[in-house]
């Protein structure tokens, strides 16, 4: 199982300042729609590469039958919650640190598999921007 939990440190300021002002709940949905983000990117499956597994199935053999249904599909498993300023990511498949965590196996990487944290360490950039352009926007120029 694969969660990523990101803290950004120095938020409790601004959301106070805001608050007084009524501005704060965005916040909240910002964090929320930013999850959802690396949850829609991370959980791209790349182009398949074995034509003895069925994604979603699991083995299939030379002859074109399919074995025993093992795949725990990685794709129905990702839950995205929030509350107040927490936003959480998880994909629940037991193999997913091994797929797209910070134990990524060479060979996932090799065919496209993108890392989570690299995800959200692209998500925060986003993140920062967004929060910096509101807060511009608040004062008139």
């Amino acid at each position: 199982m694969t969660n990523i939990t990101v803290t950004i440190a120095g938020l409790e300021p601004i959301v106070n300042a805001l608050g007084k002002i009524g501005a704060a709940d965005w916040l909240k949905v910002l964090l929320k729609t930013s999850a959802n983000a690396i949850k829609g990117r991370a959980g791209v499956y790349p182009q398949a590469t074995s034509p003895r597994y069925d994604r979603g199935w699991g083995p299939v053999y030379a002859s074109g039958k399919k074995g025993k249904k093992t795949s725990q599909n990685m794709r129905g498993q990702w839950s995205v919650t929030s509350s107040g300023l927490v936003a959480s990511v998880e994909n629940t498949a037991t193999y997913s640190e091994f797929v797209i965590g910070q134990r990524q196996a060479w060979f996932h990487k090799k065919r496209g598999w993108p890392r989570i944290v690299d995800e959200v360490n692209a998500e925060a950039m986003n993140l920062s921007w967004e929060i910096d352009h509101k807060i511009e926007s608040l004062f008139p120029k």
